[in-house]
């Protein structure tokens, strides 16, 4: 798999509850992952994809949107 940065958002960053994901990639798969590397979240998403980061506790937490030939990694930060 090749790693590709394209733009894409994350907002807010840091976020409360809700985090919106915005990209031209039209399908992938989401996963939040934690600072210990365990997938905690996976979903599939599209152009425009809210994820609820309620259940999270506060920290600094890993996004990865993997197509089938890309990979783009993003940090954010879940406050309280």
């Amino acid at each position: 798999m090749v790693t590709i940065e394209e733009d894409f958002t994350l907002s807010p960053n840091p976020t409360i509850d809700l985090l919106f994901i915005n990209t031209k990639i039209k399908s992938c798969k989401l996963n939040i992952i934690d600072i210990s590397g365990r997938v905690i979240y996976t979903t599939n998403g599209n152009q425009s994809t809210e994820l609820d980061t309620s259940p999270l506790t506060q920290g600094t937490y890993l996004l990865t949107l993997k197509t089938d030939n890309t990979i783009i990694r993003r940090n954010f930060q879940k406050a309280n």
